[in-house]
C-alpha cells in the first residue's frame, strides 16, 4: 500500500463498502422514481399547465387581469351605493319586517272584510248628516234609533 492510501485510511477519509453500497442504492432507487414519474399523470399534467402558462393567450389575459383596478370602478362604486342604502331607516326596517308574521297579519287585515265595512261605517258616522242628525236628538233619544246601533256597530 502506497503512503497516501494509508494516510486517507487512518484519516478516515476512505468510505466503508457499507456506505458506498448504501448510497449505490440509494442512486438506483432514485433512478426507479425518475422513470416511474416520467410516465405518471402529475408529469402530464404539469407539461400542460407549463404550456399553457406560456402560450401568448394566457398571457395576455394575465396582463389583462393585472391591469385591472378595483378602486374606483364602477362595481366599487355599486357596492358601495349598496352600503350606504343598507344604512337607510326605511330599508332596514324593510328587511325586518319582509316575509314577519307581523307583515303577513296587517296584509291579511288590509285585505279583510271587516276592514272594509268599517271603513264603511266610519265614513257614515262622520258624514255631516249622520252629525246633524246625533245633534239634533237628545243622547235618550238618540239611543232608540237605528243610527245610535250604527255608531256602536
Amino acid at each position: 500500500m502506497s503512503i497516501p492510501f494509508r494516510l486517507k485510511n487512518a484519516l478516515g477519509l476512505i468510505p466503508s463498502a457499507d456506505s458506498l453500497d448504501a448510497k449505490w442504492e440509494k442512486l438506483i432507487k432514485m433512478l426507479a422514481d425518475l422513470n416511474k414519474m416520467e410516465n405518471s399523470d402529475e408529469l402530464k399534467q404539469f407539461e400542460d399547465l407549463k404550456n399553457l402558462l406560456s402560450s401568448s393567450a394566457f398571457q395576455r389575459k394575465k396582463r389583462e387581469i393585472e391591469s385591472l383596478n378595483y378602486a374606483g370602478s364602477e362595481e366599487e362604486k355599486q357596492i358601495l351605493e349598496h352600503k350606504a342604502l343598507l344604512r337607510l331607516g326605511a330599508i332596514k326596517n324593510y328587511q325586518k319586517l319582509a316575509g314577519s308574521d307581523k307583515l303577513i297579519r296587517l296584509q291579511n287585515i288590509l285585505t279583510s272584510s271587516a276592514l272594509k265595512k268599517y271603513i264603511e261605517l266610519q265614513k257614515e258616522v262622520v258624514s255631516n248628516d249622520f252629525i246633524k242628525r246625533k245633534s239634533g236628538l237628545k243622547k235618550k233619544e238618540f239611543i232608540k234609533t237605528p243610527d245610535y246601533l250604527l255608531l256602536k256597530e
